[in-house]
């Protein structure tokens, strides 16, 4: 995985990207799992059903997803998003040299 974050870290310090942020390396791993997850959903070896909000107001976190993972809201609301917590790691990693690294 060096290989992919080192071609995405020169790809978001070149002059010019809308990710070269202030002296830095903007790249969210979780944001490239959501995106292979979105891809191809068979990567996926372990899902749960959970309740997730993306709180608005700030109450609790501005523009943030909030995930009751113990079912708090048990009765209140139904569960609505499927929560990746496991994934072929290989394929995933394959994904990314592809998208990346192209000819190696």
């Amino acid at each position: 995985m060096r290989e992919v974050t080192g071609a995405i870290e020169r790809h978001d310090r070149t002059e010019g990207s809308e990710y070269a942020g202030e002296g830095g390396f903007l790249f969210v791993a979780c944001d490239s799992y959501a995106a292979a997850c979105m891809i191809d959903d068979s990567i996926v070896t372990e899902k749960e059903l959970l309740l997730i909000d993306i709180e608005l107001a700030g109450t609790h976190s501005k523009g943030m997803s909030v995930i009751d993972w113990y079912n708090l809201r048990r009765g209140q609301t139904t569960r609505n998003c499927h929560m990746a917590l496991k994934i072929e790691q290989s394929r995933y990693e394959d994904m990314m040299r592809a998208a990346f690294c192209p000819g190696k």
